[in-house]
């Protein structure tokens, strides 16, 4: 399994909507991933990003950063 492959040290990069880094370990506990709270752990990096402007152009903010 990918995940297997992750806990070797082989990177991915993915995506998943979460406003908060509990959230989105919650949503990966929720899937179908048959994760164990070991594997979770081997999850490096979280950025949290928001939609945002300035001088009312439309950016994108990262508001929060697990590492």
């Amino acid at each position: 399994m990918g995940i297997e492959a992750l806990s070797r040290g082989a990177d991915l990069v993915a995506s998943i909507e979460g406003q908060t880094l509990e959230e989105v370990l919650n949503r990966l506990r929720r899937l179908d991933l048959r994760l164990t709270e070991d594997e979770l752990t081997f999850v490096g990096v979280v950025a949290i990003l928001r939609p945002g402007t300035v001088a009312g152009t439309p950016v994108t903010r990262l508001t929060a950063l697990h590492y």
